[in-house]
């Protein structure tokens, strides 16, 4: 059977996994040989078993991201040779680490059986993409940017609605990962995909988060998921999106922070009081004096706001020793908050504040008084609390069970391959970040599948024929010359 990445010369399987065999040898000489050496080994097993022939690519890259924030402050000290307890004295590091990297492990070894016995075919993959039609995806994708862009502000945050109408409005990135990799397979529609792509960066950096990752990671898996059928200028793109990506990652972490306290008035609450314009502005001005800055200084700003293990080292010396384990008290209000949903109990009270648990686990009350964000601890520092080392292996095992039944789920209810690829790879998205909370890993993930299966059932009887450029007439299907 074809698969979804085949092997060859170079491909992105090969790359992640010499990089992760490249750490485990040069391991000896840092000054955290076993840790160093620990983010190599699993480096190099996310590449072997999550992009090998078969894999969903969103798996890679779900995983590989909490791999970043797990590794990333071990690589950082150890390249500037201070040695990770140099970098964060307080706290137990080494070990929150450790326990990071055990539990994206897990999780990687329980998503690579599900791999091993569930593959992608690549031609069928290519087969679907080749029926769609890139201008229809253009049409649905900007009708349903129209109408439900202005419907999630309408609804907002907090509104007994909002997880639906979020679940709705993110159907766009299911329709932008067909855009651009339909555009991609038939080697037409380039510019209608690059112009989606850039609108979602128009609108993510107009906001006060300055959404940029989301289409640009859409867009990388729509790569990784084709990748079979590009040509080699198509694969330099790919690299070049990758750089692209990793790039402006950088630059944001080193001046998001003065960003977001300029464009809130001062505030510091999650509020934008300046105009479009001023935004567009003020990014350009700090993006310019970031990147003319101190190199050195927008790296370690970069590894130390993306490094997530700090929270969970603080955790390790006061559990149990000071404050005992909870004994699954939080993983069970979490499942119970995910199953009683707002518009079915609207007097369901909200879930206790993020920087209050960390506060109160971290001795940090400073936390506390930080205005317009709220700290988490993680989901796998949660499980720790609850029970210990075996909740770190429980939460890699969680987190695979939650990627990998979404993704069948999607695979069984969809009647056509691309699209159950398209849709699980922008649901899980949601699901990359190593600081997410319990509640709201497996409730955000969990809603949006529900909805987006709901609408799946509800429009199954012309959702493939309006993709794909025909009209329904009668009982019968004809083309409308719908094709770009």
């Amino acid at each position: 059977m074809a698969c979804l990445v085949r092997d060859g010369p170079v491909t992105p399987r090969r790359l992640v996994v010499l990089a992760g065999v490249a750490l485990v040898l040069v391991a000896p000489a840092a000054v955290d040989p076993v840790l160093v050496a620990g983010c190599g080994a699993c480096l190099a097993l996310i590449g072997a078993v999550l992009l090998a022939p078969g894999a969903p690519p969103v798996f890679a890259l779900v995983v590989g991201y909490q791999w970043a924030q797990v590794a990333v402050a071990t690589l950082y000290a150890n390249a500037t040779g201070e040695g990770i307890e140099g970098l964060y004295p307080v706290g137990d590091v080494v070990l929150a680490t450790a326990y990071g990297l055990l539990a994206i492990a897990t999780a990687a070894l329980a998503l690579g059986l599900l791999v091993w016995r569930f593959p992608i075919s690549a031609d069928a993959i290519g087969n679907a993409l080749r029926r769609m039609s890139v201008l229809r995806l253009v049409q649905c994708y900007a009708a349903l940017g129209l109408i439900g862009l202005p419907l999630e502000r309408m609804v907002g945050v907090g509104g007994q609605a909002a997880q639906l109408v979020q679940a709705f409005v993110d159907l766009r990135w299911a329709l932008l990962f067909l855009l651009v990799a339909a555009a991609l397979v038939q080697r037409r529609g380039a510019l209608w995909s690059a112009a989606a792509v850039t609108v979602e960066l128009a609108i993510g950096f107009s906001g006060f988060f300055a959404g940029f990752a989301e289409p640009l990671m859409l867009a990388l898996l729509a790569f990784l998921s084709v990748f079979a059928f590009l040509r080699p200028h198509q694969r330099v793109a790919a690299a070049a999106l990758a750089i692209a990506m990793l790039g402006l990652g950088v630059i944001w972490q080193g001046f998001k922070n003065e960003y977001r306290r300029e464009v809130s008035g001062g505030t510091g609450e999650q509020v934008v009081v300046i105009g479009l314009g001023e935004r567009y502005a003020t990014l350009g001005r700090m993006a310019g004096e970031t990147v003319a800055g101190d190199v050195d200084a927008v790296v370690q700003k970069f590894a130390l706001r993306l490094a997530y293990v700090q929270n969970f080292g603080l955790v390790l010396r006061r559990v149990p020793a000071d404050l005992p384990h909870r004994e699954g008290e939080l993983l069970g209000a979490a499942i119970g908050h995910v199953f009683m949903p707002r518009i079915l109990f609207p007097g369901k009270p909200p879930l206790p504040s993020d920087s209050e648990l960390t506060a109160h686990y971290t001795a940090n009350i400073y936390i506390l008084y930080m205005t317009g964000t709220s700290i988490s601890l993680g989901y796998v520092t949660e499980l720790f609390i609850d029970f210990g080392l075996p909740g770190v292996v429980l939460a890699g095992l969680l987190l695979g069970m939650l990627l990998g039944g979404v993704h069948l789920g999607f695979r069984a209810a969809s009647p056509d391959p691309a699209l159950a690829l398209a849709l699980a790879s922008g649901v899980l998205l949601s699901a990359r970040a190593f600081e997410t909370a319990l509640p709201k890993l497996i409730g955000g993930v969990l809603a949006a599948f529900l909805v987006q299966v709901a609408l799946l059932w509800l429009l199954r009887a012309w959702l493939l024929p309006l993709l794909r450029g025909e009209s329904l007439h009668g009982a019968g299907l004809v083309r409308d010359g719908g094709r770009a």
